[in-house]
């Protein structure tokens, strides 16, 4: 049975499946099961689950959250439970890990006192972190 009935019809459903396939759909070659997200640490990476240039990164956490976000809505607004409660699944998880590797409170040990100055991380990467974006390192 597909997960995502409305995705031989309906291309909102496909744009989804792209980057938020369920496990019960992830026999078709074309859609990986949730390409980006990596769920040993909770967030997705930019690049998926393959290196980058010197290590994997992630430098948006807000597109990956509002990402996951309209899966969920997308499953609301077509009243399937089923991808509505995948994307609310991959939503949360992206939330929590923003909250833990982006967002810095003064109480975090996630990361050395040097980062806590910025109350944020700019990039994050599986071999370092950089408080700057990819358009610099100006406030």
């Amino acid at each position: 049975a597909n997960p995502h009935p409305a995705s031989t019809s309906d291309p909102t459903s496909g744009l989804s499946d792209n980057f938020a396939t369920t496990a019960a759909s992830g026999s078709d070659p074309m859609f990986p099961v949730a390409r980006h997200k990596d769920f040993w640490d909770f967030h997705s990476w930019a690049s998926g689950l393959f290196v980058m240039d010197d290590s994997k990164s992630q430098e948006s956490s807000s597109e990956a959250v509002n990402a996951y976000y309209s899966v969920a809505l997308l499953g609301k607004a077509l009243g399937d439970r089923n991808i509505e409660g995948w994307g609310r699944l991959l939503w949360g998880m992206e939330m929590e890990a923003a909250q833990r590797y982006w967002h810095m409170p003064s109480w975090s040990h996630v990361y050395n006192e040097d980062f806590k100055q910025h109350k944020m991380v700019g990039i994050v990467s599986s071999t370092k972190a950089s408080y700057f974006t990819w358009f610099g390192d100006l406030p």
